[in-house]
């Protein structure tokens, strides 16, 4: 740096040959010496500096590295959390389905038996009718008053079979009401539908089956957005 000024000055200054002051040997030496050390010291804060930018920039990818550990275990585990919920929403799913299929047999079962307990009264009441009016016919009273006997015993045998159906129909339609509570009280639903009203409680209950389905779906989703752009930064 030195000799390049002194070589711009001495090319500026017009002084006659005579009055120039040339520099020896010697000073072009020490300047040449001067800029060397000069330009090592500047090196070397140079190397200095990329150090401690080397150690800063270290640490920074040690940081992203031990992040991206923690997010992957973060991952891992609302992975097992999601299947398992959907385990749990699955076998929940089936029971609400048989559950389902044994109330609608039992309310066509129920249905059946009494429509027959109805035709057996109108039998019932019709054979006494007729026994009423053919008193006069006291061989034929034995016969249909026996005929009677029969069909009252088999009537009772059906109003007992109506009444054993009755009651599993209520433990069915518990099950429905204290799941319909449950799901009313953890969605924080008014408990709007009757206790009798079992139709519309099974409507609330899938309702909610179907809005788990859809938030575990979105979740699903979003879990293997986040796995592509794991994949990609990686």
């Amino acid at each position: 740096m030195g000799f390049l000024s002194i070589n711009i000055c001495l090319s500026i200054r017009k002084y006659p040959v005579w009055d120039i002051a040339r520099p020896t040997p010697q000073i072009l030496m020490e300047q040449a010496r001067r800029d060397l050390m000069e330009a090592e010291e500047k090196l070397t804060e140079k190397r200095e500096e990329e150090k401690k930018n080397r150690l800063v920039m270290d640490a920074k990818w040690a940081e992203l590295r031990n992040k991206e550990m923690l997010l992957k275990e973060s991952f891992i585990s609302f992975n097992k959390f999601i299947r398992e919920n959907q385990e749990k929403r699955d076998r929940a799913e089936r029971k609400m389905e048989a559950d389902n299929e044994v109330l609608v047999r039992k309310t066509r079962e129920t249905e059946a038996m009494r429509q027959r307990v109805a035709e057996m009264e109108e039998v019932r009441v019709l054979m006494e009718k007729q026994v009423k009016d053919y008193t006069i016919y006291e061989w034929r009273y034995d016969k249909v008053r026996n005929r009677v006997i029969k069909w009252e015993l088999a009537l009772n045998r059906l109003k007992e079979t109506a009444s054993r159906r009755h009651v599993e129909l209520s433990h069915v339609r518990a099950a429905i009401w204290s799941l319909y509570v449950k799901i009313c009280n953890q969605k924080g639903l008014p408990l709007e539908a009757p206790v009798a009203d079992f139709e519309q409680q099974l409507v609330v209950i899938m309702r909610a089956l179907l809005e788990l389905r859809r938030i575990y779906r979105i979740a699903q989703r979003r879990s293997k957005e986040k796995d592509a752009e794991s994949s990609q930064t990686a």
